[in-house]
C-alpha cells in the first residue's frame, strides 16, 4: 500500500511541476497531457491508468485550465481587436485630413492657374492692342523718300 502512496504522490507532483511549467523529463510546451503527466513521474508506460482518482481529478483541472486559457485568449483577442479598432480609426481620420489638406491645395492650384491664364490672355491682348498703336504711328511717319 505504500509503494501506491507514493506513486500517487509522484504523480501529484509531476502535474504540479508540468502546470508550473517546470518539468525536469518531458518537453515543456505548454500542453499537458496523461501521457506527460506519466512521464513526468517517471512511471512506466500506462501505470497512470491505474489511479483512476487521480486521472479523473487531473482531467478536470486541465478542463479548467483549458476553459481559462481560451477565456483569456478571447479577452486578449477583443482587447487586441480593441486596439485595431482604434488604430483603424486614427488611421482614416489622418486620410481624411490629408484628403481635405490635398483638396485644398487642388482648388488652390486651380485658381491660381486660372489666375495665370487670365493674365496671360489679358498680356496677350494687351499685345496685340499696342502693336496695332505702333502699326498706325509707324505708318503715319513713314515718309517715302521716293519723292
Amino acid at each position: 500500500m505504500i509503494k501506491r502512496e507514493v506513486t500517487l504522490q509522484r504523480l501529484e507532483d509531476a502535474f504540479e511541476r508540468l502546470k508550473q511549467g517546470k518539468a525536469i523529463k518531458v518537453k515543456v510546451d505548454g500542453k499537458i497531457s496523461m501521457n506527460k503527466i506519466n512521464h513526468e513521474a517517471g512511471l512506466s508506460h500506462g501505470a497512470i491508468n491505474y489511479y483512476k482518482d487521480f486521472k479523473a481529478k487531473a482531467r478536470a483541472e486541465l478542463e479548467l485550465i483549458s476553459l481559462e486559457e481560451l477565456k483569456g485568449g478571447v479577452v486578449n483577442s477583443l482587447h487586441g481587436n480593441e486596439k485595431a479598432i482604434v488604430t483603424l480609426k486614427e488611421s482614416r481620420k489622418r486620410e481624411r485630413e490629408l484628403k481635405n489638406r490635398y483638396l485644398a491645395e487642388l482648388k488652390s492650384s486651380k485658381t491660381l492657374s486660372d489666375e495665370i491664364v487670365r493674365r496671360n490672355v489679358s498680356l496677350a491682348f494687351r499685345i496685340v492692342e499696342l502693336e496695332d498703336q505702333l502699326n498706325q504711328i509707324s505708318s503715319k511717319q513713314i515718309i517715302s523718300i521716293s519723292k
